[in-house]
């Protein structure tokens, strides 16, 4: 299966990095939900803990494209943490994530970085929420994250989504049209 962020297609115009209908969002299979079932109970460098990392290469495709997006690199325990977590998050709630509600997602991330590390029995694990919240986004198309606390991440998640240099020329353009109002203000008194 080949990684949505590693294309290397030259683009035309810019794009979302990571689009869901370029996944396959089937319903999982039986032998799938029985593999997800098995695998959070495993450990991941075990044989068995592998060959049923193959069969779930379509539920953590995604993730493993975000992962690459925010980190440029698929190495890491934090990849299969993020893999872990939503598998749980999948057999809790017994759907998968493309099915998800903007308020199931929002529940899972809970209103702050400190409820979400209670609720999920993490410590400080803040680049797991920023993931969860990255999918909300990419995956889950849910654009208002801000009762969740997005804004503290909001400028680097906008950088990993649209580039950096957009960001910054975007920037840059709004605050000389802010410095020219407050001429124009300050001129008028």
């Amino acid at each position: 299966m080949i990684s949505q962020a590693q294309r290397t297609q030259p683009a035309l115009r810019w794009q979302m990095p990571i689009l869901p209908d370029h996944y396959d969002r089937s319903t999982l299979s039986p032998e799938e939900w029985l593999a997800l079932e098995q695998y959070t109970t495993i450990r991941a460098d075990s044989r068995r803990g592998q060959a049923l990392q193959k069969q779930l290469a379509r539920f953590n495709q995604p993730f493993t494209d975000l992962y690459l997006l925010r980190y440029q690199s698929i190495q890491g325990q934090l990849r299969t943490d993020v893999h872990r977590f939503m598998q749980r998050q999948v057999l809790r709630l017994r759907k998968m994530y493309w099915e998800w509600s903007a308020q199931d997602w929002k529940e899972i991330l809970c209103p702050t970085p400190a409820q979400f590390n209670v609720r999920h029995a993490r410590l400080n694990m803040n680049s797991l929420r920023v993931l969860i919240m990255d999918a909300a986004y990419l995956l889950g198309e849910v654009s208002d994250l801000r009762d969740v606390k997005m804004g503290l991440h909001g400028i680097e998640s906008a950088q990993t989504y649209f580039g950096a240099e957009l960001v910054d020329e975007q920037w840059n353009r709004m605050l000389s049209v802010l410095g020219f109002a407050r001429l124009r203000r300050e001129s008028r008194q």
